[in-house]
Order: C-alpha cells, then sequence, then structure tokens
C-alpha cells in the first residue's frame, strides 16, 4: 500500500468514528407461563353492593353490626383448580386493620365511627383485610361462584351521619 492510500484510510475511518455512537440499552422481560385456571366472569368484574340507610342510633355501641349482604364472584374455570388463595384489599381503617375504611365517594360529609367488615360464605366469621388467605378446597367444575358477604361494624363513637361509601378490592392466586 502506498502512502496515498493510508491517508485515504486514515480519513474515512475518522470521519466515521467521529459520527458513529453507540448506546447499551437494558431490556428486561419478566414473565411466567402457566396454565390458566380460572377467568372472572365479566360480570363480576365489578359490583356495587347497596345497604339500605342505616340509622345512627342503631350503631350506637362498638362492635354493633348491619345485617349483611350477599356477594358472588362467578369464575369460569379451564382446568381444575388444587390450591385458590385469595386477598381482599383495600384502605384499612384507622381503628381496626382488619376492617375497610369509610372512605365516602368524594361528594358528601363522609360517615365516621363506621368500617365495613367481609365474612366468609357459610360461618360469617371474619376475614382479614390485605391478608392473603388460602381458600381451602379445589375447584373441579368449569364454573364456579365465589361468595362472601359485607356489612358495616361500628369501630369508634359516637357514630355520625354521612356517605358510608368504600372501595374493596379482590385478588385470586390459583396454583
Amino acid at each position: 500500500m502506498n502512502k496515498r492510500n493510508r491517508f485515504l484510510v486514515f480519513i474515512v475511518l475518522s470521519s466515521l468514528s467521529l459520527s458513529t455512537y453507540a448506546y447499551d440499552v437494558a431490556i428486561t422481560v419478566n414473565g411466567r407461563l402457566t396454565n390458566q385456571s380460572c377467568d372472572v366472569n365479566s360480570d363480576s368484574l365489578s359490583q356495587s353492593i347497596v345497604f339500605d340507610d342505616i340509622s345512627s342510633g342503631s350503631m350506637s355501641k362498638i362492635g354493633n353490626v348491619t345485617d349483611s349482604k350477599k356477594v358472588t364472584i362467578n369464575l369460569d374455570c379451564y382446568l381444575t383448580v388444587n390450591q385458590l388463595s385469595f386477598m381482599f384489599s383495600g384502605q384499612a381503617d384507622n381503628t381496626d386493620s382488619t376492617l375497610l375504611k369509610v372512605t365516602g365517594s368524594g361528594t358528601d360529609e363522609v360517615a365516621k365511627g363506621l368500617a365495613v367488615e367481609v365474612l366468609k360464605e357459610s360461618i360469617r366469621q371474619r376475614y382479614n383485610l390485605n391478608v392473603k388467605t388460602a381458600y381451602g378446597s379445589g375447584i373441579t367444575g368449569s364454573t364456579y361462584a365465589f361468595d362472601f358477604y359485607v356489612r358495616y361494624r361500628t369501630v369508634s363513637l359516637p357514630v355520625t351521619a354521612g356517605d358510608a361509601s368504600a372501595v374493596l378490592f379482590l385478588d385470586m392466586y390459583y396454583e
């Protein structure tokens, strides 16, 4: 190679190195492939439970409760589910963190002294809020109704009138 060619090669390489940039981008892909077990039926994805008006006089002692309302979450299942766990979650009450705080819907004064209690389907024992719980039995059918109950409980005095709305979430875990 003669001197002239080396010079041209140097110029070409130099101009390429001056205009070339490199960036390292780290992309992490996470996931898990499982056999899909159940879907929540679209009719059950969002529900509103409406109580009749409650007199504050009927909630005059700590521990007083209202009648409960049944809630059903319908599942469409594709495989047998041997182990089901779930968790009711939401904003915990300041007085009793196992209960759901009454937060109101944003337009009216919020009721005070009440919280929402979530109960097991048949024995009406309390589910603690924000605690993952094993269901205790499997699901073998193609449809399944997951039932539970909600009611108000007096947690502090005085109970004051107002909007007693609250938002509850249900997370289901299949294994």
